[in-house]
């Protein structure tokens, strides 16, 4: 006999982050990548876990006197203890004075969670939550499902392709008085003292109550120190505060999901009321908190050999991010991709933004099967010597094909638009104002306008001294790489073996707009490389000499060089003159003394990453 349902009017759920990765294991392409992972990966693609670990947990599997009891609902007091002495030093005045105790929670999720349920008993001078980090955090969903009002903000500008922290300072004014700030990832925000001093100086005045979020103490410089010197900020200033610290990202014990919610008080008797209360909020929510990773990290911390052991791991961990991010940042200028990418390795910590836009993000995705989150934000330990090359010639196609949108586009002299979608202009800062999916509340993206920003000139071979600069450039090739000169005086060459003869003048570029004046020189035949190419690898002045691009020749080495390779770039630029050097100078460009300024991400080089 059928019944009804007590689900029938039940839903589905909208689609969660992890549809990517299920969409990922699905595909079958063979050079498919999934740069999404929350975890520190290593070189083989597998979860990264410090070295010291695997002895702690050979070490409690072989120890007979090992309890399983139930802890008590504050947790381990000695791991509680280990991991505040951590986060604040041994010998901080919160320790020394017994003003910063803890709780045994769940991840920081649970810490999350947690010290959201006190705010709402107890925090009644406001029920709005800022939440401010470097990404879209689950935080707000927690805030939102107990009646807050939410609003989040990232101090990523996707203009300028860095972190602002002005962003801090504004939001900071703007904020009602008595409404709490969450925030996450801020010591990825480089903030100067004049700065921090500003921040905490409208915080103290408006009564606003901080909650900070830190995930992954040590991987974010290298240093645990400094991924928590802002805390001592606040300490200094006689704050009170709640911190959420997961232990299980800096571990590599993922799957334990282990942290604890730390405070801070005025005095002890504050404190102790503070945890007493927390503490029955615990027992409501999980009772005992799990106790295996807890085991781990305080027998790590509380031995100082195998501390170093672990600090040395993380080290390791960071350089080898800032390797892999200079190793990313280095082939796409090589490629020639269009664009700064300097603000690749000005990020700290395991995520970084990529600085593509939707349409950009788009196209690797479903093109190119690299699987990337939508803001563009990737886990640079996904990154490793087998998929370095597809990923970076991907990233470099997908700019190339979509032409960003305005970003990476310039306009030619005079403000006519050297591409089809040039920009116009500078482009204008904006600021969009909406709902979250499911609560109440604004989610809030802010971008700056980059001041001084404008888009860049290229300049064809329109002129005459500008012929004439290429012909001594073409001198100046025939003379070091002992080419004959052709028939008809200067500034023609004869390469052997091929009867085409390099003329003199410029011609019209076609890959200008039809009707354009923007006119190119061309480039060496196709048996020219051999002899020449390793010339121009030592100047880094390969872009003066760029191929016209007719359809269906779409690429063709020189010599053999994979540095020499043609790429689609824009209209060429002046060749440097006879005995111009060039160097690398600021922002990324080759600058000769001849006076000729080229991209240095789309000159060959002489080294390799």
């Amino acid at each position: 006999m059928p019944t009804l349902s007590g689900f029938r009017d039940v839903p589905p759920a909208q689609k969660l982050e992890g549809s990517l990765l299920k969409t990922y294991k699905q595909d079958d392409y063979p050079n498919k990548a999934f740069l999404a992972y929350r975890v520190c990966m290593t070189h083989e693609g597998q979860p990264w876990v410090s070295s010291v670990v695997p002895k702690i947990r050979l070490q409690m599997a072989q120890d007979p006197s090992l309890n399983h009891e139930y802890q008590p609902v504050m947790g381990m007091k000695s791991f509680i203890e280990a991991s505040l002495q951590l986060l604040f030093g041994k010998y901080n005045e919160v320790i020394l004075e017994n003003r910063a105790g803890g709780v045994h929670t769940v991840g920081d999720s649970g810490a999350i969670q947690l010290g959201a349920q006190f705010l709402k008993t107890w925090h009644r001078d406001s029920q709005i939550v800022y939440i401010i980090s470097s990404k879209k955090e689950l935080h707000g969903l927690v805030f939102q499902d107990m009646g807050f009002t939410v609003y989040e903000y990232s101090f990523w500008d996707p203009q300028q392709l860095c972190m602002d922290p002005n962003m801090l300072l504004d939001v900071v004014e703007e904020a009602p008085r008595g409404c709490i700030f969450v925030i996450g990832n801020i010591s990825s925000c480089k903030m100067t003292p004049n700065q921090w001093a500003k921040f905490m100086a409208s915080m103290k005045r408006k009564q606003i109550f901080p909650f900070f979020d830190i995930p992954c103490q040590g991987l974010t410089t290298g240093d645990l120190e400094e991924d928590t010197r802002f805390l001592q900020y606040f300490v200094s200033q006689g704050f009170e505060f709640f911190c959420s610290q997961s232990l299980s990202r800096n571990f590599g014990i993922y799957d334990e999901e282990v942290g604890i919610l730390a405070v801070v008080a005025l005095n002890n008797q504050l404190l102790l009321c503070v945890l007493s209360q927390l503490m029955n909020l615990a027992q409501a929510l999980w009772l005992n908190p799990p106790t295996t990773g807890a085991r781990i990290i305080t027998s790590i911390l509380c031995n100082p050999a195998l501390q170093e052991e672990w600090k040395q791991s993380l080290i390791g961990v960071v350089g080898n991010i800032m390797l892999i991010k200079e190793k990313v940042k280095g082939k796409l200028q090589l490629l020639g991709t269009p664009g700064s990418w300097d603000h690749i390795t000005e990020q700290n910590g395991i995520h970084g933004y990529l600085g593509l836009d939707s349409q950009q993000v788009e196209y690797l995705v479903k093109r190119k099967h690299i699987y990337i989150p939508k803001n563009g934000q990737i886990n640079f330990t996904c990154i490793n010597a087998s998929n370095i090359d597809y990923i970076t010639q991907s990233i470099s196609e997908a700019v190339l094909v979509t032409k960003g949108s305005g970003k990476y586009t310039a306009l030619r002299e005079g403000g006519a638009p050297a591409h089809s979608g040039a920009a116009t202009g500078k482009e204008k800062g904006n600021r969009q104002e909406g709902k979250p999916s499911g609560g109440t509340g604004s989610v809030i993206s802010r971008s700056r306008e980059r001041p001084g920003s404008a888009a860049r000139v290229r300049r064809g071979f329109g002129t005459d001294a500008a012929a004439a600069r290429f012909r001594a450039a073409v001198g100046l090739l025939s003379a070091t790489c002992g080419l004959p000169s052709a028939p008809g005086g200067p500034g023609r060459l004869q390469v052997p073996g091929n009867p085409e003869v390099l003329p003199a003048g410029p011609r019209r570029d076609s890959r200008g707009s039809s009707g354009s004046q923007n006119l190119a020189p061309p480039c060496l035949p196709m048996g020219a490389g051999a002899r020449a190419g390793s010339l121009w690898s030592q100047r880094r002045t390969v872009e003066s000499l760029r191929d016209d691009r007719t359809p269906g020749k779409q690429k063709h080495s020189r010599g053999g060089d994979p540095d020499c390779e043609d790429q689609k770039h824009g209209p060429a630029r002046p060749p440097p003159r006879p005995g111009a050097k060039a160097t690398i100078g600021p922002s990324g460009r080759t600058q000769n003394s001849g006076g000729c300024a080229v991209a240095a991400g789309a000159a060959a080089a002489t080294f390799k990453i």
